[in-house]
């Protein structure tokens, strides 16, 4: 239940005016959410409280054994995307293929799970590309869109990184 309040606070906290295009408090009918990591952890519960709130959801997860995860717990109505978030082509063509979009929730996030002083630069550039860079162009993507269309929206970016003390 946390997920979702956070959600729906974030979601009226990025765009006030997007309160009216909602049916209702808390309602997503009629409206798409794009959520990456749609398989696991938050993006999952995230996935789950927008299509239980109506929304059609479009998955986004990292490889094709994913889409599985996604199905049984969202549902076989909802879109699911296989795409590798660390190239940018693949980012552009998720957005592309969930089509117009009214909130994006980025979930999606790797760690490198090595002591600072074992972190191989390979493992730290997949970390900036899928944490950071996906992000941001994702986000850029949808954006654009929402701005095409002149439609309010909303974005919001989750993560979760442990942490271990030297």
């Amino acid at each position: 239940m946390m997920v979702a309040a956070a959600l729906l606070a974030c979601a009226r906290a990025a765009a006030p005016q997007a309160r009216s295009a909602f049916t209702g408090p808390g309602s997503f009918a009629g409206k798409t959410a794009l959520v990456t990591g749609a398989a696991s952890g938050i993006g999952l519960r995230c996935a789950q409280r927008l299509a239980e709130r109506g929304a059609r959801v479009v998955g986004v997860v990292s490889r094709e054994s994913r889409v599985r995860a996604f199905k049984e717990h969202v549902g076989d109505g909802h879109p699911c995307v296989v795409a590798d978030l660390s190239q940018v082509a693949d980012v552009r063509r998720a957005a592309a293929e969930a089509g117009d979009v009214d909130a994006l929730v980025n979930a999606a996030g790797v760690g490198a799970m090595a002591s600072f002083l074992d972190v191989e630069t390979d493992a730290f550039d997949q970390c900036v590309a899928v944490n950071c860079r996906a992000p941001l162009v994702l986000s850029q993507c949808v954006a654009r869109n929402m701005i095409a269309r002149g439609v309010p929206g909303a974005v919001v970016r989750g993560a979760n990184q442990p942490s271990e003390r030297l």
